[in-house]
């Protein structure tokens, strides 16, 4: 089995951009930003998953424990669908969320495991993720890897049917045109930093799995927001159901403790000295078009190494 990952699709370059999002009749543009996105986030139901997952991140001192839930981003950044005052542009969400359900309602639920660890990253960064395999429990034999990181995987399948109905959303295939799920646990000064971590993490980690559902559409406000659910699409059928004022994971803490909080600033810091060498940092919270280097807001680049099997 081929255990490496060669590209990661984070290439952003601003924090909203100008979309096209209607393609019959009359073109409507909107932005996306970094404040939405749709994603795969492990059911509330499934605590054991969420309490290993938030133990890893614990550990290793995670930037965005407060910020993110444990997830696979799908498209991100998504479309802008919060007016200023944080109101809902209701036709632009249902608009959206039609679309997503239209997608949804060919797709299956599937099963997700827990089992590898990846890093990536340099000299001057580096992520420690986990892989969420995906397969379906009727097509699937332990110990066959056919089916790894190609078109077979749903998870892959659906991300790919929904940047065909969001077609400038396409950020998460912006290199090698291929989407790589992952799921960020933390991050770190360097790849040797975040190496390290790595096998910390595998001297406990055992294999889990969980079973998708549903995916999530998540918009946060400010920057010491926290991502919150606006609506849950139903995989298999087209239902939605959505929340005014947005719904908070019952698994995410209520408040940003001190650590959680120095270490975001920390990250803030050592990106802003890597703006400064490569190019202006986009402003916070902001929808301007501000040139900066290959990053997004989780602080990933199209750099992937080593993608070990956790036996």
């Amino acid at each position: 089995m081929d255990n490496s990952l060669n590209h990661l699709s984070e290439n952003i370059t601003s924090d909203c951009e100008m979309d096209v999002l209607a393609k019959d009749g009359p073109e409507k543009e909107v932005r996306k930003c970094h404040t939405s996105t749709v994603c795969m986030v492990p059911p509330d139901s499934a605590k054991l998953v969420w309490e290993r997952l938030s133990r890893a991140r614990r550990q290793l001192l995670d930037p965005g424990y407060y910020r993110w839930p444990p997830h696979a981003n799908l498209l991100y950044p998504f479309i802008q669908y919060s007016l200023k005052g944080n109101k809902l542009d209701e036709d632009l969400f249902l608009e959206c969320t039609e679309k997503l359900a239209n997608v949804t309602a060919n797709m299956r639920p599937f099963t997700v495991a827990l089992e590898e660890l990846g890093t990536f990253g340099g000299q001057k960064r580096g992520v420690l993720w986990m892989y969420p395999k995906s397969y379906y429990e009727d097509n699937y034999n332990e110990g066959d890897d056919s089916n790894r990181i190609n078109d077979a995987e749903p998870l892959i399948e659906l991300q790919g049917r929904l940047q065909d109905a969001f077609p400038n959303c396409s950020d998460q295939r912006k290199v090698a045109g291929k989407y790589n799920p992952h799921m960020t646990l933390t991050h770190c000064v360097n790849l040797e930093e975040a190496e390290r971590k790595k096998s910390e993490i595998e001297a406990w980690w055992e294999p889990l799995t969980f079973t998708c559902t549903e995916i999530y559409l998540l918009r946060r406000s400010g920057d010491g927001g926290q991502f919150e659910i606006t609506a849950k699409i139903k995989l298999g059928t087209s239902e939605v159901e959505s929340f005014v004022p947005p719904l908070p994971f019952e698994n995410m803490p209520n408040t940003e403790e001190e650590w959680v909080h120095k270490e975001r600033m920390e990250l803030k810091k050592r990106r802003n000295r890597r703006g400064r060498r490569g190019g202006t940092r986009r402003k916070a919270n902001s929808c301007e078009a501000v040139p900066e280097e290959s990053r997004n807001e989780e602080g990933e680049t199209k750099e992937l190494r080593d993608v070990t099997k956790n036996t």
